[in-house]
């Protein structure tokens, strides 16, 4: 890549850009960051397209500030510059988005999901490539068997990936999806939590000898019981030897009689 100065309109954005959705504050830093700098310190990465134009790569957040703050159309801006192939293109404005400024899990998805599917990466390569575990790839790719709703919660930030990821064992029946979605929002519910909701709505509860669910002991001290693979996993937190006590009591009221 060459380091060069390129006027603010020849740099175009890309028309599948990386990241869907830039927040008021995000913005803003950008823009108080590129003002007492007098422009951005570090470069753009943009792919020369040999006609006099080159697209943004990586730096759309900070190429929107700038045109936003009113930088002139000749402002030289600084830029990597290379001849990107589609697939090189979008793993650098992945690669770059997850270092500078945490992508929601959608938009990842949605990033994996185009070198996995369009340009034919392996899941194993692009994982040690990325710096993630293959799991949490599948994890990503399994968002795209449930339900705009639940897509859409998870890309706004009112679900996780683990709330999706447990949601992936109704991807057969949406109904069932929009139903446990709607209790976990009214109730924020944590992803434990979905889990067990989930697993009972699948009738799995029928051989559970313990009750599942969270009892508070008092402001510093709680037991959650929730089914875990073929077993049971809980969690107390307590703060001192009564407290302990009543969470083992907690414990022994939920075993089933």
């Amino acid at each position: 890549m060459k380091l060069k100065n390129i006027r603010l309109d020849k740099l175009n954005f890309s028309s599948t850009p990386v990241r869907l959705r830039r927040t008021e504050t995000a913005m803003e830093e950008f823009k108080q960051s590129i003002k007492a700098t007098e422009g951005p310190l570090d470069p753009l990465i943009v792919r020369d397209m040999g006609t006099d134009e080159f697209i943004v790569v990586a730096g759309e957040t900070r190429l929107k500030a700038m045109i936003e703050l009113g930088y002139e159309i000749n402002f030289p801006v600084p830029c990597l510059v290379d001849t990107f192939t589609d697939e090189q293109a979008l793993e650098y404005g992945l690669i770059e988005n997850l270092v500078r400024q945490k992508l929601t899990p959608y938009e990842e998805a949605l990033a994996v999901k185009r070198l996995v599917e369009d340009y034919g990466f392996r899941q194993t390569d692009l994982a040690k490539r990325l710096g993630k575990s293959k799991q949490h790839l599948n994890n990503l790719l399994s968002v795209f068997s449930l339900i705009n709703e639940v897509k859409e919660a998870l890309h706004n930030g009112k679900i996780s990936l683990g709330h999706a990821r447990a949601l992936n064992l109704l991807r057969e029946s949406p109904v069932k999806q929009k139903t446990v979605l709607d209790e976990v929002l009214a109730k924020d519910l944590n992803r434990a939590e979905t889990e067990t909701l989930i697993k009972k709505l699948l009738g799995e509860n029928k051989d559970w000898f313990i009750k599942p669910g969270t009892t508070y002991i008092s402001k510093t001290a709680k037991l959650s019981v929730h089914p875990s693979g073929d077993g049971f996993h809980f969690d107390g937190r307590f703060t001192n030897e009564e407290e302990l006590q009543k969470i083992i009591k907690a414990l022994q009221n939920r075993i089933k009689k």
